[in-house]
Parts: structure tokens; sequence; C-alpha cells
């Protein structure tokens, strides 16, 4: 499933997300925002994946975080134009990694843009966290 996948890319020396809890970005992962100007990509669909992490109704920070990763995952790339998707592209494979990686990293903002706004700190993704095996 999706999460494993996630997890497996969370673990990729390559990563751009760190799988600790709560999730965040690697340097790797800063470096892409900066690049590709992720930050400005996000925000142009910023209301349209907010609205499709509230419609699942996540109840806690973990919730959230979880909901805006799947929501960027099954969304995210689709609503992209040409120009964004080809940035996108262009960066995984300029750095050896997947697609899918660099979509991580739009999880992370959609997660901290949907926190702040509840004014959630982002360490309470703790307090929810499904412990580890």
């Amino acid at each position: 499933n999706y999460v494993q996948r996630l997890e497996k890319i969370i673990n990729n020396p390559n990563a751009t997300v760190r799988s600790a809890s709560p999730a965040n970005l690697t340097d790797v992962g800063k470096q892409i925002v900066d690049t590709i100007k992720a930050n400005a990509i996000f925000n142009k669909y910023a209301t349209k994946l907010i609205g499709a992490v509230e419609s699942k109704h996540p109840q806690n920070a973990y919730d959230i975080q979880q909901t805006s990763f799947d929501v960027t995952k099954r969304e995210f790339l689709n609503s992209l134009n040409e120009d964004e998707l080809k940035i996108v592209k262009e960066e995984a494979f300029r750095r050896g990694i997947l697609v899918e990686d660099i979509t991580a990293i739009f999880g992370i903002l959609l997660r901290n843009k949907i926190l702040e706004d509840k004014k959630i700190p982002i360490a309470d993704v703790d307090k929810h966290a499904v412990p580890s095996r």
C-alpha cells in the first residue's frame, strides 16, 4: 500500500522526507523545495488540496499528516500543469529519485499548512502516531 511505499521512500538515503515522527524534510528535500520553487507551486493548489484532506475528516494531527500524504499522492500530480509536471519530473531525474519522493515533499507542505491554519503544533503528530512494532 501507499503508506508502506512511503516508508521505503522515507528510509532511502537519498530521501526527501525523514521518517522520524513527525515526518519532516531532509536537507535534500529542502534543496528541492528551493530548486523547484515548491512553495509557489503548492500555494497555487493549496485550497484544493486542503479541501481534499478536510473531506476525509481527519481527527488529529497524525490523521492530518497521513491524509496529507495520501491526498498529495493521489491528486497532486494530476493537478499540475504541463510545465510544473516537467519541473518535478526533471528534478527527480536529475537527482536519481522517484517522482513520489518529490510528491512526499508536497505532503509535508500540505500537512504544515493545515496544522498551521488550525494552530496545531507539528509536534502533536507524535501524540497520536501509531507505535512502531
